[in-house]
Order: C-alpha cells, then sequence, then structure tokens
C-alpha cells in the first residue's frame, strides 16, 4: 500500500467541488458492504446485488451520519437502478435523500460494473 499525504495546512490550490465528490457506493467497502454483495452474500441480495429494501435501510442508516460542514451544503443521493428498486428505495428513504442517481448494472464473469 502506497502512503499518501495530505497538506491541508498549505492551501496552494482548491480542488473543485464539481470533479471530487463520491458515492459511498463508489468508496469500495469502507462505509458498508456496497451494493455488489455478491450471490454468497448473508446480505439480502438478487444476483450478487443487495436487495431494494437492503439498500433502503442502510441508505437511511448512514445518512445520519453526514453533516454539512464549514457552511457547505451535502447533498445525499442515493443509487438508483430499475423502476422496481427505485419505487422501493423512495417509499422506503426518500425523505432522507435529496437525490437519486439511476445505475444500470451489467455482469460480466460473475462480477458487475455500472
Amino acid at each position: 500500500m502506497n502512503p499518501i499525504f495530505l497538506k491541508v495546512d498549505k492551501g496552494e490550490r482548491k480542488i473543485s467541488r464539481y470533479i471530487y465528490g463520491h458515492f459511498a457506493e463508489h468508496l469500495g467497502r469502507c462505509i458498508y458492504e456496497g451494493i455488489w454483495v455478491g450471490e454468497d452474500s448473508p446480505i439480502p441480495n438478487t444476483r450478487g446485488i443487495m436487495t431494494a429494501l437492503q439498500y433502503a435501510g442502510e441508505f437511511r442508516r448512514y445518512q445520519s451520519y453526514c453533516r454539512h460542514l464549514g457552511g457547505k451544503r451535502l447533498y445525499k443521493i442515493a443509487c438508483g437502478q430499475d423502476d422496481e428498486w427505485n419505487e422501493i428505495v423512495m417509499r422506503e428513504a426518500a425523505k432522507f435523500m435529496d437525490g437519486l442517481s439511476v445505475h444500470y448494472y451489467t455482469f460480466m464473469r460473475g462480477q458487475p460494473t455500472a
């Protein structure tokens, strides 16, 4: 593993807020197992993808830890898929989110790609 050093006290450059945002799902497994959990996962799933009901529960749980910092607004965007998934997520977690980013997952050799 290569170390990364951040010199936060330097303030030499400003990073555009438009290019460095991340969805929790894109951060790998650092927050929770992610949408792709694998077919053998104990997490409820359909063909290896977390069920919409399970995802909505995870979104509700983890969004409560997200806060606005330094007067900047944090937008809480959930991941969407197909119409059925989106309906369930919106029904269960809409009041906790600012938006829904629709993804379409395809499978290649048993692994999902967005």
